[in-house]
């Protein structure tokens, strides 16, 4: 994924808005064991709008901190292959990292978990012209392991 953001102090917290880009890769493998005729290759990309609430804990060359917020989530199935991905969706986050101060750049390496908080599917849904229903929500839900430079 790539992404660009920007922290807005307020007090010991801040604020960091951004936007990503990630892509999630072929999300339905569910499909290849059901219809051999699918196309792998269409990729779900998904625009997110994280907003971070961040608390710092201020040292002098490491500065740990703890983010937590929302995700305002914009996914797109690269392909014609797959109906009923939700146009938008909410999750949140949580999350621990470093800033790392190297001279003038400083270094962001994160660990973040991201889980759904409205369906990404629609309870029916297609994947190459199969029909498939889910009286489960089906939420994303993951790890992220994230390395971001500041300049």
């Amino acid at each position: 994924h790539i992404g660009i953001w920007f922290d807005m102090p307020v007090g010991p917290l801040e604020i960091r808005p951004g936007l990503r880009y990630l892509n999630a890769g072929s999300i339905f493998e569910i499909a290849n064991d059901a219809e051999t005729a699918f196309n792998d290759g269409g990729s779900v990309g998904i625009f997110e709008i994280p907003i971070d609430f961040r608390f710092r804990f201020n040292m002098d060359i490491i500065r740990p901190f703890v983010a937590v917020g929302p995700i305002i989530l914009f996914p797109s199935a690269g392909g014609d292959d797959i109906s009923g991905i939700k146009g938008m969706h909410v999750a949140g986050g949580f999350g621990v990292g470093l800033e790392l101060q190297v001279s003038r750049v400083v270094l962001y390496p994160e660990l973040k978990y991201v889980f759904g908080i409205t369906p990404f599917l629609d309870p029916e849904f297609q994947i190459a012209q199969r029909t498939y229903r889910s009286e489960d929500n089906q939420l994303l839900n993951g790890f992220m392991l994230r390395f971001a430079v500041g300049l």
